[in-house]
């Protein structure tokens, strides 16, 4: 069965903050929001555990879509630099 589309996306940038990604899903996952939603990470190419511990909530159940982003490596961005 396909999980219902969420009605609401929760986007969340991240770089380096580990510790309080980990609270914020907690408290994410505590609401007492009816409809699906979906919740997107955005990680600016984070040098700490994030990565690995989003990774790791992938294989836990969830009330809600988990969708995770890496950003490239700066040096592989395209686009000119703002003057």
């Amino acid at each position: 069965m396909k999980p219902p589309t969420p009605t609401v996306s929760l986007v969340i940038p991240t770089y380096n903050q580990r510790p309080l990604l980990e609270r914020l899903l907690n408290s994410v996952e505590t609401l007492e929001f009816k409809e699906p939603f979906e919740v997107i990470v955005v990680d600016d190419y984070s040098r700490d555990d994030t990565e690995a511990f989003l990774i790791s909530c992938a294989t836990r159940p969830h009330r809600f879509q988990a969708n995770y982003v890496r950003m490239a490596q700066k040096e592989q961005r395209a686009g000119g630099r703002a003057q």
